[in-house]
């Protein structure tokens, strides 16, 4: 006789919850008995890895082009590595949340927890997976599967980067994006690396991102390449960084009306459509109701294209159901109701033919 055998599902997830809170136990333990160094040491040791080079100093930080006369920059998640490695007693992860094909975007949950102070943050990042770039014939569908793994690549980087960011102090951050702000501009003062340096920008953005030379210019206000000086450099290495990195897109950065789904030219567009299907241009001469489309019988399939089929009408009569049928060649009828096609009880009857027509 076989017994019957019955999981407790309650007690695995007991268990579960009691190992990772015995591993959490045991990594503050471990942080309390060897707490970190002290906050100069820790900068001192994140400044030498961030500026160990140009190509290095330069992926530490994000800029986008101004917006309404601000500049958006900040530390991205090459430095948010670093400091997170040197502050140490830290657990940080970053996972997909949500990946929601319907709305089109996914969810990014990023969690960093010091260990030695027993302060956790969590923060959450949304991207979309939809092609918002309106000039494309794909505007609005949603992005390839191949796609989709990479926007979540990159919502995960921003994740993990935000919340490590809320956790080690702003001091340490800003001294060391200093660092490699000055790492790039120096040994610029000579204008023939300068000239160099400016030719080298141009082409990475040109060969890279297909970005033209007087695009680029236009979005730091500047009308010829001669015009970028030393302080430009940072600034221009940190563009790149942040196509480079996902924070942004060429679209985004350089054409920002292109991927705006709402501009109000837009809007108003959408405005007049739905009042021209509300009013209607004198739809009384159409069949003699209130609003009934006005069908032209040499643009019926222009008609069509514009929305007038989808018109809504009021209820027809008999008499005005059989002249619409017999009158065109490619009707567009007018929804009925209930009681329509019936006249003090008497049936209402349809030929075939008609009834082809009118369906």
């Amino acid at each position: 006789m076989e017994e019957e055998v019955v999981i407790n599902e309650s007690y695995g997830i007991e268990v579960l919850e009691a190992q990772q809170r015995a591993q959490y136990d045991i990594q503050i333990a471990t942080a309390k008995k060897f707490p970190r160094k002290p906050d100069a040491e820790i900068l001192k040791k994140c400044i030498e890895l961030a500026t160990i080079d140009e190509d290095v100093a330069a992926s530490c930080r994000y800029v986008l082009p101004p917006r309404d006369g601000k500049e958006i920059s900040g530390p991205t998640v090459h430095l948010a590595q670093i400091l997170a490695q040197q502050y140490g007693n830290m657990r940080v992860e970053a996972t997909v949340k949500t990946i929601n094909r319907i709305e089109k975007q996914v969810v990014s949950q990023g969690i960093c927890f010091d260990l030695q102070t027993n302060y956790a943050v969590k923060m959450e990042v949304t991207k979309s997976i939809r092609i918002n770039d309106k000039r494309k014939p794909n505007f609005g569908q949603l992005y390839s599967e191949d796609m989709i793994g990479v926007t979540c690549n990159r919502a995960n980087a921003i994740a993990y980067r935000n919340a490590v960011f809320k956790v080690v102090p702003r001091s340490i951050t800003d001294a060391v994006l200093k660092a490699t702000i000055k790492k790039i501009s120096d040994g610029l003062n000579d204008q023939k690396k300068l000239a160099e340096r400016r030719k080298s920008i141009i082409e990475s953005f040109k060969n890279t991102f297909k970005v033209p030379e007087n695009l680029l210019l236009k979005s730091i206000g500047l009308k010829s390449p001669d015009e970028i000086a030393v302080e430009h450099i940072p600034t221009l290495r940190s563009m790149f960084q942040a196509l480079r990195d996902g924070e942004s897109t060429v679209e985004e950065m350089f054409n920002p009306k292109a991927s705006d789904p709402g501009t109000p030219a837009e809007a108003d567009k959408v405005t007049r459509i739905f009042k021209k299907k509300e009013s209607g241009p004198d739809d009384s001469k159409a069949t003699g109701s209130p609003g009934a489309p006005v069908i032209n019988p040499a643009t019926t399939d222009k008609t069509k294209t514009a929305g007038q089929n989808q018109a809504t009408s009021a209820p027809q009569s008999q008499n005005a159901d059989k002249t619409k049928i017999t009158g065109q060649n490619q009707p567009t009828p007018a929804p009925q109701s209930q009681n329509n096609g019936k006249s003090n009880g008497a049936k209402r009857t349809v030929s075939p033919a008609k009834e082809n027509k009118l369906f």
